[in-house]
């Protein structure tokens, strides 16, 4: 056995090899003591305890090895979701933080869906400068998810005025882009000074109830999540009362301003969308300048949900009080009024 021993001498200065070997500026005296077994780096086990050893070192191989894979779960799961910044996402209205293991398990499943989307075509940046466009709607009326159509038929990015990073990484590089090289750019703006800013637009409009529980889902939900039903009766109703109210008017005044729009305006039925997905496809291309392959129509028509639109939800009750349907009826009205008179239509259109 060996015994290791503080050194007061610098090792150089040692020269008693047969009883002294140097280990740093430690000198290590041989002892008889044959009935002790010490497992530390610096030290010698007696051979006749080396089993014990061995089993002590295989033990914490083996913990060492648990804790890795452990560690390795623990990070891929994290990994799994952490690039989807800004993607928030929620069930029954409450929001599941990264760390929280209902929250891992959520936004995993979210990840896969972000994953299994196909491209159509190769998508990229306009090749040539197109017609700075405007991809107007109001919030809740399905922007993102027609982007998402328009990138696969057409092949070409669509840009924002916005910056949302979950966009951005995951199928959207075009986000934050405002000119020709992107074949449309995502606004919610309103205002002589917004429009000016485009020489043609896209006009997505949706009926207000469902374009305003839409964006009550997506501020409480996250884009593809949906508020609970707390939310609706949170301080006796005033939080939602307030929020209808608020969105009513600012609903009325952007679609009464882009229905005014000095240049060339498409309107674009998101009911209709859903219902006739192909011939709108067609249609919306044709307004691009963009010839549209069977092939690509079929694949899009296929893989036409996207990664972020919102499935399909129904609440056990209608949030809608008297008042508030008698409210947001009559803004109905009058925009449905201004629509007729910008296509010239005889007969009134109904949202």
């Amino acid at each position: 056995m060996y015994k290791i021993i503080p050194s007061d001498r610098p090792h150089h200065l040692l020269h008693n090899f047969d009883k002294y070997s140097v280990v740093g500026v430690y000198k290590v005296e041989k002892r008889d003591t044959s009935d002790i077994c010490c497992c530390s780096p610096v030290s010698v086990c007696y051979r006749g305890r080396w089993r014990y050893c061995f089993i002590v070192a295989l033990v914490f191989a083996a913990y060492l090895s648990i804790f890795t894979v452990m560690s390795y779960v623990r990070m891929s799961n994290e990994d799994a979701v952490k690039d989807l910044n800004g993607i928030d996402v929620a069930v029954g209205g409450m929001s599941f933080p990264g760390r929280n293991a209902a929250g891992v398990a959520f936004r995993q499943q979210i990840a896969i869906r972000l994953r299994k989307t196909p491209d159509c075509q190769k998508l990229s940046f306009a090749s040539t400068l197109q017609p700075v466009t405007a991809l107007a709607s109001f919030p809740g009326s399905g922007n993102t998810w027609v982007r998402h159509l328009i990138q696969q038929a057409t092949g070409i990015y669509t840009g924002s005025i916005y910056k949302d990073q979950g966009l951005l990484k995951h199928g959207f590089p075009g986000e934050n882009w405002q000119n020709g090289s992107v074949i449309g750019i995502k606004t919610h703006e309103w205002g002589p000074k917004n429009l000016k800013l485009y020489t043609r637009a896209v006009l997505l409009v949706r009926n207000p109830f469902d374009s305003m529980l839409a964006e009550f889902n997506r501020q409480f939900g996250g884009h593809i999540g949906f508020a609970g039903v707390d939310k609706f009766h949170q301080a006796n109703g005033k939080l939602w009362d307030k929020f209808v109210k608020g969105k009513s008017e600012a609903w009325l005044l952007f679609h009464l301003d882009w229905l005014d729009f000095e240049g060339d305006l498409y309107i674009l039925y998101y009911s209709r969308l859903k219902d006739n997905l192909r011939e709108e496809l067609v249609n919306l291309t044709n307004f691009f300048g963009v010839s549209l392959s069977p092939k690509i129509l079929d694949c899009v028509v296929k893989n036409s949900m996207g990664r972020f639109k919102r499935e399909k939800h129904d609440l056990p009750f209608d949030p809608f009080t008297a008042k508030m349907l008698a409210d947001v009826k009559a803004i109905k009205v009058l925009v449905e009024a201004k629509i007729q008179k910008r296509t010239n239509a005889t007969l009134p259109f109904v949202l």
